[in-house]
């Protein structure tokens, strides 16, 4: 699916891309039982009611982020709908990932 879904973000296809990570996601929660909790459902759910087109769990081991990939449009929304969680934006860049402590 990465290739797939490199594809689309290259060509700014964000929808597609989006529908990809929610696909995955999908087969991932079949492959192990403790890959999500009902509060991350929870939280998928809301995202999507709100507008997001998908998304996924990045991380593992009792931590991570929930990335999900909207509209402009819909961004304000899903905010709303999410507020009492921490949002951490990023961009991307030509060096790629790098580690900051937010406390």
């Amino acid at each position: 699916m990465v290739p797939v879904f490199r594809k689309f973000l290259e060509k700014g296809d964000f929808q597609k891309a989006a529908e990809i990570l929610h696909q995955g996601w999908l087969i991932k929660k079949k492959l192990a039982s403790k890959i999500s909790n009902p509060r991350i459902e929870e939280m998928y759910r809301l995202a999507l009611k709100a507008g997001a087109w998908g998304g996924k769990i990045l991380g593992a081991g009792g931590g991570g982020f929930l990335l999900v990939i909207a509209s402009p449009e819909n961004q304000p929304k899903i905010k709303k709908v999410l507020r009492e969680y921490q949002l951490i934006p990023f961009s991307f860049s030509e060096p790629g990932s790098k580690i900051v402590f937010r406390g």
